[in-house]
């Protein structure tokens, strides 16, 4: 998550111990990906820890921060920072390229996201 190209109330943070880079933020932040290949119908996972109890989420949304959402997950609480774990959520917008923004709300460290397009099989065959 450490390759956005602007931020807004993140800021980078240690992985584990020895190296890695994550994001962070107390209340609400985001990060943005200029001019993402948006795959459609897909899954989203994040790889995320939260030290505090209370509700946290992760959306990904297009073009502004309060765009429309093509994805959002709730982050629990893996009771310390580099504790982490990963959630997953559906995907979708429509194929091209936007402006990706990944949301986070509540307190929370998000260190990558994968988004894995999937496969649409014709079943008339």
């Amino acid at each position: 998550c450490a390759d956005f190209d602007a931020q807004c109330g993140t800021t980078l943070v240690d992985v584990n111990q020895v190296d890695g880079d994550a994001a962070a933020t107390d209340a609400l932040g985001w990060l943005l990906f200029r001019a993402a290949d948006l795959p459609g119908h897909a899954t989203v996972t994040v790889r995320v820890s939260r030290t505090e109890p209370g509700e946290a989420t992760v959306e990904l949304r297009a073009n502004a921060p309060d765009g429309p959402i093509l994805a959002g997950a709730n982050v629990p609480s893996t009771g310390g920072r580099y504790a982490w774990t990963e959630t997953s959520a559906e995907f979708r917008s429509e194929p091209g390229i936007a402006d990706l923004y990944v949301v986070l709300r509540g307190a929370q460290r998000i260190h990558e996201f994968r988004i894995a397009a999937k496969c649409l099989t014709d079943r008339s065959a």
